[in-house]
């Protein structure tokens, strides 16, 4: 057993201390200046991570966790620290990054950070299954926390967790259930189950609570439809998208509507927009019900999204199906367009942004759920010496993970 002052909060929001040969080893669920006894440390990812510790001395900036599972479940990382403390470790690596890559931005960075009315809370949720438990993995595991709740979930989610809770503990043995995602579509609850079994006469006899219970909509078992009592639709503005199991959905409906909010107010002046990694369409669609828009073109990886949004393809809108990684958009056909929104996955756009510093497109918003990525297509666009940071603004909508989502606007000097 050794004994360590934790030094610094990391990215990971993990406590590092360092040994006696100045390596770092992550310490979980502490604080800045708090006392650790290490008794066994974890090198599987070539990175010491505690696994067996205890805190000898606690920092009076600690407070107490929201949540009975915090520390046991995997899902959050931050519930003890003071609210003061976790923003401005939300913030910290973004600004870190900015410096040392010498991107300007002169103005404070608003953080935008809400939680606890029936807009801010998780709207959807992944709940891993091991036999009888339902929950979410431990933290570093695969081992399963049974939960009976999850205080940053919406209540409409709890309450289906309850639900499912006692179907998995009376019928798991049969049904082989690994993965349930719920998805709450203002008030209306999809479910995706993932399991070995297909859809049989046992599945059925495990479900007719679910099938009562009135907030569940539509059930898929893996890629099959078990039952659905109202088709689920996301709706901007008079636009209705059908919504698909399991689809990707912002984790929160107010940190939706800040997205959209960001995207409409700085291209309301663009009359013809390209929406990259489009999903859904949430800023298309918006931008078409509250836009001056005379076309938009809407890309995507996804069949499945894509396909769902093909009813409203006409003269103005346009959607299509490519992997804009492999494949991205070339200049050429972007100087076609004078605004774009572009919201990759946590890795980022780096092959379709060098095409946008090529363009001359006159505004361009981004939105992504990684400083490291943003930061890196930010240098790249610094190759457009004619576009400039208009605005930056962070959004904390991964409650309590290291997790921020970054807006940043682009335009022509």
């Amino acid at each position: 057993m050794s004994e360590y002052r934790i030094e610094k909060i990391d990215k990971d929001f993990d406590g590092l201390v360092f040994n006696q040969q100045n390596q770092a080893i992550k310490v979980p669920f502490t604080l800045k200046n708090e006392l650790v006894a290490i008794n066994k440390i974890d090198t599987t990812n070539n990175i010491g991570v505690a696994e067996k510790f205890s805190i000898l001395e606690y920092s009076q900036n600690r407070v107490a966790p929201i949540c009975p599972y915090f520390s046991k479940c995997g899902g959050c990382k931050a519930q003890h620290f003071s609210k003061e403390d976790y923003l401005k470790q939300k913030m910290a690596n973004l600004l870190h990054l900015l410096e040392v890559n010498q991107i300007s931005y002169p103005k404070d960075i608003e953080i935008i950070h809400h939680h606890g009315d029936k807009k801010g809370y998780r709207r959807r949720v992944i709940l891993s299954v091991m036999g009888k438990k339902l929950g979410f993995k431990a933290y570093r595991s695969t081992n399963v926390v049974d939960i009976d709740f999850c205080p940053i979930a919406t209540s409409n989610i709890n309450k289906t967790l309850a639900v499912f809770k006692k179907i998995v503990a009376n019928y798991n043995h049969k049904m082989q259930v690994s993965e349930i995602t719920l998805s709450d579509i203002d008030g209306n609850i999809d479910v995706l189950i993932k399991a070995k079994s297909k859809i049989n006469k046992e599945v059925l006899e495990a479900m007719p609570e679910a099938f009562a219970f009135p907030p569940i909509k539509k059930i898929t078992w893996n890629n099959e439809i078990l039952i659905v009592k109202e088709e689920v639709s996301l709706n901007y503005g008079k636009y209705q998208i059908p919504f698909s199991s399991g689809g990707f959905l912002q984790p929160e409906k107010f940190g939706e509507e800040v997205l959209i909010n960001f995207a409409v107010n700085n291209l309301k002046n663009s009359t013809k927009v390209l929406d990259l990694f489009c999903g859904f369409g949430s800023y298309a669609f918006s931008l078409l019900d509250k836009g001056n828009i005379e076309k938009i073109s809407l890309f995507d990886s996804s069949a499945t999204a894509i396909n769902a949004l093909k009813k409203y393809s006409s003269s103005q809108v346009h959607v299509d199906i490519r992997d804009l990684f492999k494949n991205p958009l070339l200049a050429d056909f972007i100087n076609n367009f004078n605004g774009i929104i572009i919201n990759p996955p946590r890795s980022g756009a780096f092959a379709q942004v060098k095409e946008i510093a090529k363009s001359h497109v006159e505004n361009l918003v981004m939105i992504y759920c990684s400083a490291t990525s943003i930061i890196r297509d930010c240098i790249v666009l610094k190759e457009r010496e004619d576009l400039e940071i208009k605005q930056i603004k962070v959004l904390d909508q991964f409650i309590y993970s290291p997790h921020i989502e970054i807006l940043i606007y682009f335009a022509k000097k």
